[in-house]
């Protein structure tokens, strides 16, 4: 048992990539402008790949940050380079968010003891073919041959945890929502980006933020875009992002859309962005919990979604909990709908709205960094005494 009252536990957290594009980078990002204003605990970070906007960020920060700069997670170099960061930053534990499989190989045979917290950020898309299978079949032999000293499994939604506790009664585990900061919020102020994209300070602005894969569906945005534009051809339009559905900027679905859409690619002050839209737009098939929906409630920015499996419906199911609705959900991914409401909110004038303010307020009940951060400092607490 090892207990530390006297001094700060040493926390390495773990990931994969380093680009803020990724949710699971900005909630690492998150925790660790947390952390760095608490003397209980320190957290480093390891990133398996090579240097991105989240190590500078993070090193701006003063956060200690080791890029492996492995080519992938079986990449060979990554026993040596992961066995010096164990020796110069000596943690207590590890945080796990991305566990690549020489990192995982080496915690079980070099440091068995070294106690391990793994967040799971949501639920692998289904195999669909065989190489896929015996990928996804051959990853779980591996964890049961190289176990970790595991002392807790964290769900970012309840979503999340009850498909995993369901495909194995075995498995438990804690729901531990993603952070978002309420400090440092970017101004509700639009004008300096739409001197940017060469539109008049009173256009309309909707947004589509995210990663552009296909699981996001941007050809539902972009179709419901064209709907909106028969009726109010005014209106502007922004894609914030890069991924494989960049291809969709020009393809059939832009036809005649060119004047009033605006690609703008990858962007480190996507928040700011947010901050500037008048309407952010989700469209996505399937969320462990969007931390770019949190995003848009924390800088109150309006907020149309369809209701999809996971932390979107969680969303949606806890705002009748809390409050009296945060956002418009359309319900069965109906494009119609989804362009209507769009329509009509950005036709309802009243500033802020209700539903902004609701919004709001479930962050800050839920979500605040501060105090998701308490709940991981109790846990954290409680691996080391276990």
């Amino acid at each position: 048992m090892k207990i530390l009252k006297d001094r700060e536990i040493k926390v390495l957290y773990l990931i994969g990539g380093s680009s803020l594009s990724d949710g699971i980078a900005r909630h690492i990002l998150t925790l660790c402008e947390f952390f760095s204003t608490r003397e209980d605990v320190e957290v480093a970070v390891c990133v398996t790949q090579g240097e991105g906007d989240l190590t500078v960020a993070l090193r701006e920060l003063g956060v200690k940050v080791y890029a492996l700069n492995a080519r992938n997670g079986h990449d060979v170099q990554i026993f040596g380079r992961f066995r010096e960061v164990l020796q110069e930053f000596q943690p207590d534990q590890i945080h796990s968010h991305v566990m690549s499989l020489y990192i995982r190989i080496y915690l079980s045979l070099r440091a068995r003891s070294l106690p391990v917290i793994s967040t799971i950020h949501g639920v692998a898309d289904p195999a669909k073919d065989l190489s896929q299978r015996l990928r996804a079949h051959s990853g779980r032999w591996l964890d049961y041959f190289f176990q970790v000293n595991e002392k807790a499994v964290l769900m970012i939604s309840t979503a999340v945890q009850q498909t995993l506790e369901g495909n194995s009664p075995k498995f438990k585990s804690r729901v531990l929502y993603n952070p978002v900061s309420l400090e440092a919020v970017p101004a509700r102020e639009s004008i300096w980006l739409k001197t940017e994209i060469g539109v008049p300070a009173t256009t309309p602005l909707v947004g589509f933020i995210g990663r552009l894969a296909g699981v996001k569906d941007l050809p539902a945005f972009l179709q419901a875009t064209r709907l909106v534009l028969e009726k109010c051809p005014g209106y502007h339009f922004v894609i914030v992002g890069d991924g494989p559905d960049e291809r969709y900027k020009n393809s059939d679905l832009m036809r005649g859309l060119e004047s009033n859409v605006h690609w703008l690619g990858y962007r480190t002050d996507a928040k700011r962005i947010m901050a500037a839209l008048d309407l952010f737009v989700l469209t996505s098939f399937r969320e462990g919990m969007p931390t770019v929906l949190l995003e848009a409630f924390s800088v109150r920015t309006p907020v149309v979604a369809f209701v999809s499996p996971g932390g979107v419906q969680e969303v949606s199911d806890l705002s009748k909990q809390y409050t009296n609705g945060v956002a418009d959900f359309v319900e069965g991914r109906d494009v119609q709908k989804l362009a209507h409401s769009i329509q009509s909110i950005l036709e309802d004038h009243s500033n802020p709205s209700p539903t902004v303010c609701n919004a709001y307020h479930l962050v800050e009940k839920l979500f605040d960094v501060r105090v998701v951060g308490a709940q991981l400092v109790d846990m954290y607490q409680e691996a080391l005494n276990s």
